[in-house]
């Protein structure tokens, strides 16, 4: 099993997306700052300044990541949709990240048990283990 897989989405991931993804600087258990110094609340709550960012459930934090990816160097990044017209084989999302002297599929669907049944967890997931492996080949 992939490490990845055994993340749920939720504030846990979403830091770690912060951190190892994104490279934000943690200032609190609930703020973050991004290279140019603004603000992101990741913990659940919602602030009156802004919402709080959900990657792993936010599909346009989501997106934010996907962009982030990209331009950390993936060669090539894919997220597709997978429907089934077997019974026994779950529809779901997969994302692909290719580069940084590694090709890895992240999220499988076909009943593995990294699926993804939603677009946001499986960038999220998949972006991760490529920042992690890149960072190790470097």
């Amino acid at each position: 099993m992939k490490m990845s897989s055994l993340y749920i989405a939720g504030r846990a991931l979403d830091a770690l997306i912060a951190e190892k993804v994104m490279g934000w600087q943690r200032i609190s258990s609930r703020l973050w700052h991004d290279q140019q110094g603004s603000e992101h609340y990741i913990d659940g709550e919602e602030y009156p300044r802004q919402p709080a960012w959900r990657p792993s459930e936010d599909t346009g934090a989501a997106w934010q990541v996907f962009q982030r990816i990209v331009q950390m160097g993936a060669d090539d990044v894919a997220i597709c949709y997978f429907s089934s017209l077997d019974e026994n084989i779950a529809a779901g999302w997969v994302c692909v990240v290719e580069g940084c002297n590694f090709a890895r599929e992240v999220q499988l669907p076909f009943g593995r048990e990294d699926y993804s049944d939603t677009a946001p967890l499986a960038i999220c997931r998949a972006a991760l283990e490529w920042a992690e492996q890149c960072q190790r080949s470097i």
